[in-house]
């Protein structure tokens, strides 16, 4: 009898041992579980909130990052010998007085020199604008002097422009603007006021018509002179519905 009850009281308690881990591990998953699901919607969350932080134009960029597109670069000045790529000019402001465009300023006077991947933009005075152009587009292992026109893209085209720019002894504002030279007319611009020594990210949405463009950007608003404004780090895609 005293070793029917010994057994007896082996048994429960290895009965209760099992069931205390059985329900330990079932907590553990059930809670894991749990836990791994939190975590990913905290990340989602947070993924969120870093692209719309990274973003100048939020309602560009959320059509531009539709569901489904897909990109190709066509520019990328990285590795590049870009002196081939870029022309400078000088150039006046325009104003439409009266239903006609008229120069409202002096020439803006200045040099583009590319050296080790960097468009160095000298200028002489503040007046006017100075612009650069990018002549050298890639398209299917080509390269164009401009953005070719695109039936087969539906509805708008999306371009993405990124740069990095500093501005040496004076602020200098930086236009950006997509143009269909044929017809003498601008598709889209936008403009950053470059202020400081160092490399700031530039970022820039764009939704145009599919038709024949190029790039432009325009140095103007200089409020010194003789000083410089430089961009490096120049990279276009165009989004492929």
């Amino acid at each position: 009898m005293p070793q029917a009850n010994t057994f007896t009281l082996l048994s429960a308690l290895i009965s209760g041992v099992v069931s205390g881990v059985l329900v330990a591990l079932l907590n553990y998953w059930l809670t894991r579980k749990k836990t791994l699901a939190e975590i990913k919607f905290i990340e989602a969350q947070a993924e969120k909130i870093q692209r719309e932080l990274n973003v100048d134009n939020i309602s560009a960029a959320v059509a531009y990052k539709s569901a489904g597109s897909t990109e190709r670069i066509i520019y990328d000045s990285n590795g590049r010998d870009i002196g081939f790529d870029f022309k400078g000019h000088k150039a006046q402001l325009w104003q439409r007085i009266d239903g006609v465009d008229r120069a409202i300023s002096d020439y803006g006077l200045g040099e583009l020199s590319p050296e080790n991947g960097v468009l160095n933009i000298q200028r002489s005075n503040t007046e006017g604008r100075y612009e650069i152009w990018l002549q050298s587009y890639f398209f299917d292992s080509q390269v164009l002097p401009s953005i070719p026109r695109n039936d087969l893209i539906s509805g708008q085209r999306g371009i993405r422009i990124n740069f990095e720019a500093k501005a040496i002894g004076a602020s200098h504002t930086l236009r950006v603007v997509l143009k269909n030279e044929k017809e003498n007319r601008w598709l889209a611009d936008d403009s950053r006021t470059i202020s400081g020594n160092s490399w700031a990210p530039i970022r820039i949405y764009f939704q145009i018509p599919p038709e024949e463009c190029r790039l432009r950007i325009d140095d103007l608003d200089v409020t010194d002179a003789p000083s410089s404004v430089q961009i490096r780090n120049l990279v276009v895609a165009e989004r492929k519905s």
